[in-house]
C-alpha cells in the first residue's frame, strides 16, 4: 500500500492499513493442519517445537520486517492463543477506540535475533550469487528463465504491478507472443520496473508453477540498490523509489531531457 501510493495508485488517507505480525509462512503439508511460526518457535496442531527454518518460504527466511509497523494497526499473536493490537499511529488509535477494542501498551517485541537471521540467509544466498563469475551469474538465470511457461503468474501476483497497459502484453511488441519460453527482455522488463522496489513478498515465487526461484532474483537487486541509494521500500510514503521515480528536481538538472 505505502508502494503503491508513492506511484499515486491509491491515497493513504482514505485508507485504515492493518497488518499482522509474521515470522513466516509454510506450505501446506497435509489436510486439516494448523501451523503458526513464532520468533524462535513453532506451533503444529497444538504442539510447540522449537523453530525449524527448513519449513519456511526462503523470503520468509529473507524477511527483516516482521513487524508492520507501517501500518496504522498492527496485531501480535502469542503462543497462548491471545491476540493484542497495536496502534502505530494516531489514525490507528481512533479505529481502535471507536472500535472499543484495548491497545496493548508497551515496548514492541525484540525482534534482533529475527533480523541476525534474515541477514544471515541473505550473506549466504546472495553470497553464492556474487561469488560466481558475471558469465556464469548470467548463465544460471538464464537456465531459470528457459523453464518459464509465459503464464503471467509472477506479473498477476505483483502487489506492485498495477499498470493496465502492460508491456509484456504481445501487443505491445517488446516481447514477442507465441513463443514459449519468452525472450530474456520478458524478465528483465519486470525487473527494471519494480527492482528498487521490491517487498520480499515472494507472491512473485509462490504463484510461478516451473519453480523459478525468481523472487531471490528480484531481492537480490533490491538489497544492492538498497546499499548504493540507502533506501527502504514500503515504510515511508514520502521517500520516493531511487530508480523508478523522476523529481521535479531531475527535471531541472541541466542537459537532461525528461519530456
Amino acid at each position: 500500500m505505502v508502494e503503491l501510493a508513492k506511484r499515486k495508485q491509491l491515497n493513504l488517507e482514505n485508507l485504515y492499513l492493518v497488518g499482522i505480525e509474521c515470522y513466516g509462512v509454510v506450505k501446506a503439508r497435509g489436510k486439516n493442519r494448523e501451523i503458526y511460526i513464532f520468533p524462535e518457535e513453532m506451533e503444529i496442531d497444538g504442539e510447540l517445537k522449537p523453530l525449524d527454518e527448513a519449513i519456511l518460504s526462503p523470503n520468509c527466511r529473507r524477511c527483516e520486517y516482521p513487524l508492520p509497523t507501517m501500518a496504522d494497526v498492527s496485531y501480535r499473536l502469542e503462543q497462548n492463543g491471545r491476540t493484542f493490537a497495536i496502534a502505530n499511529t494516531e489514525k490507528g488509535r481512533k479505529i481502535l477506540s471507536a472500535a472499543n477494542i484495548p491497545v496493548e501498551e508497551g515496548p514492541q517485541p525484540d525482534v534482533t535475533r529475527v533480523k541476525e537471521r534474515s541477514a544471515g540467509y541473505q550473506e549466504r544466498e546472495f553470497g553464492k550469487l556474487r561469488q560466481m563469475e558475471r558469465r556464469e551469474r548470467l548463465n544460471y538465470w538464464l537456465s531459470q528463465f528457459d523453464k518459464c511457461i509465459k503464464c503471467y503468474g509472477c506479473r498477476d501476483s505483483c502487489p506492485l504491478c498495477y499498470c493496465e497497459d502492460c508491456y509484456l502484453k504481445p501487443e505491445r511488441l517488446l516481447v514477442p507472443g507465441e513463443v514459449v519460453p519468452p525472450g530474456t527482455l520478458f524478465h528483465i522488463t519486470r525487473l527494471i520496473h519494480v527492482g528498487d522496489s521490491c517487498l520480499n513478498c515472494g507472491q512473485c515465487e509462490a504463484a510461478c508453477p516451473m519453480e523459478i526461484p525468481i523472487s531471490k532474483l528480484y531481492h537480490a537487486l533490491y538489497k544492492e540498490l538498497s546499499s548504493i541509494f540507502g533506501y527502504e521500500s514500503g515504510l515511508d510514503v514520502n521517500v520516493l523509489p531511487p530508480v523508478s521515480t523522476i523529481t521535479e528536481e531531475d527535471r531541472t538538472k541541466t542537459g537532461v531531457d525528461l519530456d
